[in-house]
């Protein structure tokens, strides 16, 4: 049983990567949709030969021969975001979003699975437009806000996940199955234990011989305010944590499993 996905907004490939974690032989990831040449550099390194759309605005039917099962989509957030300009899902970054639900028109996927910032599940204005457009074209959805110290890493980074299924009759049924599923891989997957101490550069470089220190360029660039790793952390800072989305993707393997052993078509 092969469960075929498209990655949308794909950053370096967390996505695909939690996919791959949960099971590698279960997830197909058919191609990716970025637009940032750093982050397509990354792409091409660690999932070869898998395609690479460069703009969501172009990606019409025909470009898929294989019968897409599931979308993830990290649409931009900076006009959702506490640190953006808060205009919401109307604004020319996450208004990309609409993207997305036309893509899924088409494709007609049996889930999507969105990540984003937490306001646009907290914010009464930016969550009523988002299911409003889901459950437009067919989908229920259950969303959970999560936190990245929860899962053992030492920042908070709360984010929303959303997963979306078709509608049915069986709808609050899914949504629990999922709710519990979750909570079950996430039991076993965390095992809390302590984070790796964090040390900056400042306190290394205090107890460096002088002698020992000298300037180059790269440090002429970190004085402008330019880090030498600058695309790969800004690439890094927009990414989503893998460990997540492979609990996602348990539950979901499960959901479709059963599905077919039972016979019923979702």
């Amino acid at each position: 049983m092969q469960i075929n996905h498209l990655d949308l907004f794909s950053g370096i490939g967390g996505f695909a990567l939690g996919l791959k974690m949960a099971d590698e032989r279960a997830f197909n990831t058919l191609a990716f949709c970025e637009i940032e040449p750093y982050c397509q550099k990354i792409l091409k390194q660690n999932f070869n030969k898998k395609h690479i759309f460069n703009n969501v605005e172009k990606i019409n039917e025909n470009d898929f021969k294989d019968k897409i099962d599931l979308i993830t989509a990290g649409f931009p957030c900076q006009d959702l975001s506490i640190a953006g300009n808060r205009i919401g899902l109307q604004g020319q970054r996450s208004g990309l979003f609409y993207e997305v639900i036309r893509i899924i028109k088409f494709t007609k996927p049996k889930f999507i699975l969105f990540e984003n910032s937490s306001e646009l599940i907290r914010r009464d204005s930016n969550r009523q437009v988002f299911i409003k457009e889901l459950q437009s074209i067919g989908y229920d959805l259950w969303w959970q806000l999560l936190c990245a110290k929860s899962f053992g890493y030492p920042h908070k980074r709360e984010r929303a996940y959303v997963l979306c299924w078709k509608t049915s009759a069986n709808s609050n049924s899914i949504g629990q199955f999922f709710n519990e599923k979750f909570q079950y891989f996430y039991a076993n997957e965390n095992t809390q234990k302590p984070s790796k101490k964090i040390i900056s550069l400042c306190s290394m470089y205090r107890e460096m011989p002088k002698k020992n220190y000298e300037i180059n360029s790269i440090d002429i660039r970190g004085y402008d305010g330019i880090s030498e790793t600058m695309d790969r952390v800004k690439a890094l800072g927009n990414s989503i944590i893998p460990t997540i989305v492979k609990i996602y993707g348990l539950a979901i393997y499960s959901f479709i499993k059963i599905q077919k052993v039972s016979n019923n078509e979702f």
